[in-house]
């Protein structure tokens, strides 16, 4: 506090100037209206450009949890392609092997051949080593022993291309993995960066900072309310027009045709310009949206047994926390129903529809490519885990930033 300076035989009262910054922000003392208002707007300022570089960072966070992610399912992948590599390359081997075994029992048998009365008669006594030699090598040029040539190259070559193709993925894990270390030295980074902020700010600016926080998600929430409410009144005034074109049983009856005679006749009179016209068809109201999955209720319901649990990223489970498609994901499958790891691949595995058309149980994606997604659950509010240091919790759609679509789980 500051303490204003008395005056000779007068002792002026401390005078308590009241700072408001994007909201309420704690009292503090000054000495002039002019100054107390410099305070508040450089206070005010800090505080919107701290909240600013603290929401970057939570979009940043998202995005290296979702490379994360990915690398987890490319690692995935791989290791399965390797142990069916690895599966091959035995089989290969066996194979060649084999061929192997055929090629040296055949050669075993031309030589034996070759070594026969019959054959040693046609030799000088000198010569018998060599003259089998020729004999055996002669003959194991023709016929089965081409087959046999073939197929142990054939062999050996597909050997060679199952241990090349095994090296390669594993060239690859390795790449993947670093990936996969980078995207996590980000992801700690944008954490440990918002905690040095929150460290820094002095009490009042971290106030101030929170207080600027709820004002923006306070604003966003009027505007969802204010966006849902327009969009169920557009459904309604849709519906009701509908229900206002489908013709009764009356309607629907074909008019009785004119009697003849005196009768009056129930037909129009015609136009006073002598020609017909009719009326205009109305126009087909909008269609209506695809229906909801009816699991919705359950996701959403399994998904509020979460709130308050903290973030975890790649967190897939209540024992180790969500992050925010392993909450999505956690969550429709309580009712049955499977979703992909990663908010890119949910996004890809889901229905599009247009917000307007957006209903609870729906998911909301953020991101080009998508980073974040969480579940719509009505008047503009979603469900979502949103970032290390915060608790799965009730949000508005537009809190975040621009919705970059929404899917219908099917």
């Amino acid at each position: 506090m500051l303490t204003v300076p008395s005056q000779p035989h007068r002792r002026l009262p401390r005078v308590l100037v009241a700072i408001l910054c994007v909201g309420m922000l704690g009292a503090v003392l000054s000495p002039s209206p002019a100054s107390a208002q410099d305070d508040v707007q450089s206070l005010r300022d800090r505080a919107s450009a701290l909240a600013d570089r603290l929401q970057e960072l939570e979009r940043e966070a998202a995005i290296a949890d979702e490379d994360y992610l990915g690398t987890l399912d490319e690692l995935e992948k791989l290791y399965t392609e390797i142990n069916s590599t690895e599966v091959s390359i035995e089989e290969a081997q066996g194979r060649v092997e084999s061929a192997e075994a055929q090629a040296s029992e055949f050669l075993v048998a031309k030589y034996m051949d070759a070594g026969s009365a019959d054959t040693l008669a046609a030799v000088s006594t000198d010569d018998v080593n060599s003259s089998m030699n020729q004999q055996v090598m002669l003959s194991s040029l023709r016929g089965d022993r081409e087959q046999l040539t073939d197929e142990l190259a054939a062999s050996r070559a597909d050997l060679q291309d199952r241990k090349d193709e095994l090296a390669q993925k594993q060239a690859d894990v390795e790449s993947v993995k670093a990936d996969q270390e980078a995207a996590k030295a980000r992801l700690e980074s944008s954490v440990a960066e918002s905690q040095r902020l929150y460290d820094e700010a002095n009490g009042q600016l971290q106030e101030a900072v929170e207080a600027e926080q709820r004002r923006r998600e306070a604003e966003a929430a009027r505007r969802a309310a204010a966006e849902a409410a327009e969009r169920e009144a557009a459904q309604a005034a849709a519906a009701q027009a509908q229900a206002a074109q489908t013709p009764t049983a009356a309607a629907a009856a074909p008019a009785a045709p004119a009697t003849s005679g005196g009768g009056a006749s129930n037909a129009p009179a015609p136009s006073s310009g002598g020609g017909s016209s009719s009326a205009p068809a109305p126009s087909a109201p909008a269609p209506p949206p695809p229906p909801t999955s009816g699991g919705a209720a359950g996701a959403i319901q399994a998904a509020k047994t979460q709130l308050g649990r903290m973030y975890r990223y790649g967190g897939s489970s209540p024992s180790t926390g969500f992050d925010c498609s392993g909450l999505m994901m956690w969550s429709w499958a309580q009712v049955g129903v499977g979703l992909p790891r990663t908010s890119r691949a949910q996004f890809a595995a889901t229905q599009r529809i247009s917000m307007s058309q957006i209903q609870p149980g729906d998911l909301v994606f953020y991101g080009s490519p998508v980073y974040h997604v969480g579940m719509y659950v009505g008047g503009g509010m979603m469900i979502d885990s949103p970032r290390t240091g915060k608790p799965v919790s009730i949000r508005p759609v537009g809190y975040i930033g621009t919705v970059s679509g929404v899917g219908r789980v099917r």
